[in-house]
């Protein structure tokens, strides 16, 4: 009897220890060692300036947006995630105004399948940064302007993505495998083009983007800009190729440094 009371305890204990162990860990890439979580794509890293506020987007109805900006860059990542906004016939977004090179540009991106919707901005780093201080933990914000913008241009080449991507590295995560489509103000479409709007909520305007149907399929990123960002991204599609893009065997490939993946389980390649 007694020995089965100390192998009890010592099961005990063995069971508690190993809970304490995990909770520091990250299963999934989710914990820090120390137990912290580590910020997500779009969240926030230790030492930014955080901005929150409700927005009113019309027929008596708010959403909750926000917006930070890392320490030490001049960029600024708008998210606008509200799970209410499709009651509102919106889309939930994230906007990224990035002035880390001579010329700012803004990406907005409108659903996980959606492309990347390259514009500019008239708007200095300053003045957003100045414009978000001010709005920052108020209610039932007002947006006046109302902006459309033409994204059914054809999806710019692998070459040009690449180094867009290479001089503006803040559209690695939310442009992954995503097409990119360089919009302009909408003026007149040809009758014939099959489109479909998707309204979205940036920083001073409810931007409709309108963009062709169906819309572009997702692109194979060149070697390389998965760097640290595509772990698990086609995890078993089954097509066997390697990180070059051409027929493997069925195993793994590399999107870059960091970025596996795996090529599930398909025939030897060709």
């Amino acid at each position: 009897m007694k020995l089965k009371i100390v192998v009890l305890l010592l099961a005990v204990a063995v069971l508690a220890t190993v809970t304490a162990q995990r909770g520091g860990r990250r299963p999934g890439g989710g914990r820090r060692p120390g137990g912290g979580r580590r910020p997500g794509p779009f969240q926030p890293p230790e030492g930014s300036d955080v901005y929150s506020w409700t927005r009113d987007v019309g027929a008596a109805a708010s959403v909750e947006e926000s917006a930070f900006k890392p320490p030490d860059r001049d960029l600024i990542i708008m998210r606008s995630t509200d799970p209410t906004l499709p009651q509102s016939n919106m889309e939930r977004s994230v906007s990224i105004y990035d002035f880390t090179n001579d010329t700012a540009i803004v990406v907005i991106k409108a659903g996980r399948r959606a492309p990347c919707v390259i514009t500019d901005t008239s708007l200095t780093f300053q003045e957003i940064v100045t414009e978000l201080a001010s709005r920052n933990g108020s209610e039932d914000y007002l947006t006046t302007p109302s902006v459309s913008l033409d994204g059914t241009a054809e999806p710019m080449t692998r070459e040009d993505r690449a180094l867009l991507i290479e001089t503006n590295r803040s559209l690695r995560r939310l442009c992954f495998r995503a097409p990119m489509i360089r919009a302009a103000p909408l003026t007149t479409l040809p009758a014939d083009l099959q489109t479909v709007q998707r309204v979205t909520s940036t920083l001073d305007a409810k931007t409709t983007l309108v963009l062709p149907e169906p819309l572009p399929r997702p692109t194979r990123p060149p070697p390389g800009e998965g760097e640290g960002q595509g772990q698990g991204q086609g995890e078993g599609d089954g097509q066997g190729q390697d990180g070059q893009g051409r027929p493997g065997r069925g195993g793994r490939g590399r999107g870059g440094r960091g970025g596996r993946v795996r090529g599930g389980r398909g025939g030897r390649g060709g």
